[in-house]
């Protein structure tokens, strides 16, 4: 393979660069994480001990969102979907689903990795994931990288095209010692340990390091080690990209903490998958989050919270002035029952000139209209006694929405490749066909494990609302309940995936396979019917599928001239009879229909020649069901 391979020191500059040519996206960073987190807190008080609140606009907003992205994995019953590239492996997708879906969630890390890559995608945009095999743990693993700890040149426009993302990763003395792979001499760790020992100051580039944030060049904590994995993009054979990762410590970049090699990973894709909040520009850097975008209304918001309380300390604490000198104020104290030997009067300061609450219901709206929440008080309006009608409600309500399923396909464009790379690397190290569906363990054909599918997230984009859904599905069954063209069968069980996805396991039957089932039940009472015993008909049974058997039962004996004795006869008949009976009382029709069969049936054996083979001569028909 030719391959031009840098060295660690020839790449520690142009990291370096990187992170300098991001400098003012970092500290916007910085300020939303404070925002998000702790809260932008008044600089300077009116006065020591008033109020220092704040308004937790864009952290209120991610928890509502979260959800939303979640329900993109996890609202169906299986996480992905398998098509099949060739004729060949397309009967193998249906299980390939469940056992995808067993490795993924009972095998992976897969359901805490993406809800904090929601979390940091909503806080600060733009959110990397990476999808790894651990070998000591012989499984799949997901790690949804600190963004800011994702190094990319500024001019990145796909992460699958960046020229070398720098992945910085800390470690405990422990954990780094615990890898087999990275150099271990007790000199090499103690000088990458923390801010570095002071055995090497000389180099440029290590005071350059210092110089730089912590958290990405050192560490704060004298327990912890920073190590920087950096994935090159370099021509490979017949031009086509590969990857050269190279492992040091930015605290000393001249030594490597393991030797370079090349990408490991079959699919020979980058292992870095990028989460975007929306779509604004195509910049690794571009996407703005939920605090960047609704900061200045939470900044808003939080004025008008703390003014309100300053107007509240003046109303519940009031001034009062004295018409005549007061000799020692210190003394006077406001409490109840106090006796004043002069005069004093309160000083009024009128009624605010807004309404605090009004403005901030307001505030909020707009912000959550720029965010593109899902309004519930979409009927509401500010300032007017009029409320909107149902079809300005259903007009705004579809226009949001289609804000929402924008965003839903974002996602999950993203998660399609997730799932590609998590398929991939299990094809590569974990050929392991066994898989639990419903409590069982199941085998899955070897034959079926081949790189030959698109691995997609199962259902669409309007998966996360399953009560609009099912309302849909509903109405579904209502209109088309009726149709001769339309599966009856799988339009009850799309009912039932919606209302709980196990619900399809445990309830649904293949209308053919309960008639079969009850079909074979009647025929092990017929020894108890031929002894004269009588059978009552028990609710929920087939009755049509029971009186055939029944009715071919005699055919068949009389077809071998073995036709049962009056007794056995007139035990089955009283069968026939009684669940003829309880169809009529189920579905007068369907009985009239089966009564006419019947009576059709015992006129052509009336006029049948008789014989000695033959048996006995056609049992009385059941009475007329009306």
């Amino acid at each position: 393979m030719d391959i031009e391979n840098k060295t660690t020191n020839e790449l520690h500059p142009l990291v370096l660069n990187d992170i300098t040519d991001r400098a003012s996206w970092g500290e916007r960073q910085a300020t939303w994480y404070q925002m998000r987190n702790h809260g932008l807190r008044r600089r300077n008080k009116p006065w020591p001990g008033a109020a220092d609140m704040h308004f937790p606009l864009c952290d209120s907003m991610i928890d509502k969102w979260k959800p939303f992205y979640f329900q993109q994995l996890f609202a169906t019953e299986v996480v992905a979907s398998f098509v099949s590239k060739d004729r060949t492996h397309e009967s193998f997708t249906s299980e390939l689903e469940y056992h995808f879906d067993y490795k993924l969630k009972e095998q992976t890390n897969l359901a805490k990795a993406v809800l904090v890559a929601i979390d940091k995608m909503l806080c600060s945009g733009t959110e990397v994931v990476k999808t790894f095999w651990n070998a000591a743990e012989k499984r799949v693993e997901f790690d949804a990288i600190e963004p800011s700890r994702c190094i990319v040149p500024w001019h990145t426009k796909e992460l699958a095209c960046a020229d070398r993302v720098a992945h910085v990763i800390e470690l405990s003395v422990p954990q780094y010692k615990a890898n087999a792979n990275y150099r271990q001499d007790a000199e090499f760790v103690k000088k990458i340990t923390g801010k570095g020992s002071a055995g090497d100051t000389s180099s440029e580039l290590l005071d350059q390091a210092k110089q730089l944030r912590e958290g990405l060049t050192c560490s704060s904590s004298d327990s912890l080690i920073l190590i920087w994995e950096v994935w090159e993009r370099v021509a490979g054979v017949n031009g086509k990209a590969t990857y050269q990762v190279h492992t040091w410590s930015p605290l000393a970049p001249d030594d490597p903490v393991r030797s370079t090699f090349s990408n490991p990973y079959d699919h020979g894709r980058l292992p870095f998958v990028r989460f975007d909040h929306e779509m604004k520009d195509l910049g690794h850097y571009d996407s703005r989050g939920i605090p960047e975008i609704a900061g200045p209304f939470e900044t808003s918001l939080t004025k008008m919270w703390n003014e309100k309380h300053d107007f509240m300390s003046f109303c519940n604490r009031p001034m009062f002035y004295s018409e005549r000198e007061i000799p020692n104020t210190a003394n006077i104290r406001m409490i109840p029952g106090q006796i004043l030997g002069f005069p004093i009067q309160r000083v009024d300061i009128g009624a605010p000139p807004i309404s605090f609450d009004q403005e901030m219901i307001s505030t909020r709206m707009v912000a959550e209209y720029r965010v593109g929440m899902p309004d519930f008080g979409i009927g509401q309006d500010i300032n007017t006694t009029e409320r909107k009608t149902a079809t300005e409600v259903q007009r705004i309500g579809g226009l949001l929405n289609q804000g929402v399923d924008l965003r839903a396909q974002m996602f999950r464009m993203t998660l399609a490749e997730l799932f590609q790379q998590a398929w991939a690397l299990l094809l590569q190290f974990d050929r392991s066909t066994q898989y639990v569906r419903d409590g069982a363990m199941n085998d899955l054909p070897k034959e079926a494990l081949a790189d030959a599918y698109a691995v997609r997230p199962k259902g669409s984009s309007d998966s996360w609302n399953r009560q609009a859904k099912l309302q849909k599905a509903v109405a579904r069954k209502q209109l088309l309940g009726q149709s001769a063209f339309i599966n009856q069968a799988e339009l009850d069980k799309s009912i039932l995936e919606l209302d709980d996805p196990k619900l399809v396991q445990r309830l649904f039957q293949d209308p053919q396979e309960k008639q079969r089932d009850e079909y074979e039940d009647e025929a092990t009472l017929v020894p108890t019917l031929m002894l004269g015993m009588p059978l009552a008909p028990k609710p929920g049974q087939d009755r049509v599928a029971r009186i055939k058997c029944l009715v071919d039962f005699i055919d068949q004996r009389g077809k071998i001239g073995a036709a049962p004795d009056p007794v056995a006869m007139k035990g089955i008949e009283a069968r026939i009879a009684a669940q003829l009976q309880a169809l009529g009382q189920e579905n007068p029709k369907l009985a009239r229909k089966v009564q006419g069969e019947l009576q059709a049936i015992a006129n052509a054996n009336a006029h049948a020649p008789q014989t000695a083979e033959a048996g006995a001569p056609p049992a009385e028909m059941p009475a007329p069901v009306v």
